[in-house]
C-alpha cells in the first residue's frame, strides 16, 4: 500500500529513514519524523538525540528479532558446511576429492548469546564445539581455543569493548587452513 508514499535520496526531504547497519547523522535530515531500524543492533541509532528532536524511533518486533537470530544462525551453519565441502560436488571437471570428516573438526563459537547458542545447538551433533564468551571465560583462554579451531564463528555485540575484537594478534593465532566466519559488525580489524 504505497499510496501517498514516495521515496527520495535527498536527506533534507526525507521524513522517514529506514536504517540498516550504517550510522545516521540526524542534522543531515531536516524533515525527519521517524526512524525504523531494520536488524537487531542499536549501536548506530541515536535514540537520545532523536527523542530530543521529537523523532520517533522504532525497532523490529520481538518475534522478528527471534527470526533474525534464527536466520543468522542458520546462515552461519550453512557457511561452515559450504566451507568444509566447497570443492565437493563439482561435476565439470570431475575429480575425486577426499572429504573432511566433520566429527573430527573443531568449531569455536565466540559469543554464546542469542545467535551463538543457536549455532552451537545446530552444529553440536556434527562437530567438536568449543566456546568462548567474555562472561564465562578468561582472556588467556582465547589463544589456545583459536589456535586449535578448524572453524571460528564470531557472534558478539558491537560495543566499545568489542570493537575490533579480532585484531591482527588474534588473527595470527588462527591455524593455517582454518575458516573464520564473522556475523558481528565491527569485530575484525
Amino acid at each position: 500500500c504505497n499510496e501517498g508514499l514516495s521515496f527520495t535520496d535527498l536527506k533534507n526531504e526525507a521524513e522517514i529513514a529506514i536504517l540498516g547497519s550504517k550510522p545516521i547523522t540526524l542534522n543531515e535530515f531536516k524533515s525527519l519524523k521517524a526512524i525504523f531500524r531494520v536488524g537487531i543492533g542499536r549501536d548506530n541509532v541515536p535514540e537520545i538525540e532523536a527523542a530530543e528532536k521529537g523523532i520517533t524511533v522504532r525497532f523490529p518486533s520481538d518475534e522478528t528479532v527471534k527470526i533474525i537470530y534464527r536466520e543468522t544462525a542458520s546462515f552461519t551453519c550453512s557457511l561452515i558446511l559450504r566451507m568444509a565441502y566447497n570443492n565437493i560436488g563439482e561435476i565439470d571437471p570431475w575429480h575425486r576429492e577426499i572429504r573432511k570428516t566433520l566429527s573430527k573438526q573443531t568449531l569455536l563459537v565466540i559469543g554464546t548469546g542469542n545467535i551463538g547458542s543457536r549455532v552451537i545447538k545446530r552444529m553440536e551433533n556434527f562437530m567438536n564445539i568449543t566456546t568462548y564468551d567474555i562472561i564465562q571465560n578468561k582472556e588467556q583462554e582465547l589463544e589456545p581455543l583459536i589456535s586449535s579451531a578448524d572453524y571460528i564463528t564470531l557472534h558478539i555485540p558491537k560495543d566499545k569493548n568489542n570493537n575490533a575484537f579480532f585484531d591482527a594478534k588474534k588473527l595470527s593465532w588462527i591455524k593455517t587452513g582454518a575458516t573464520l566466519i564473522n556475523t558481528a559488525r565491527g569485530s575484525i580489524v
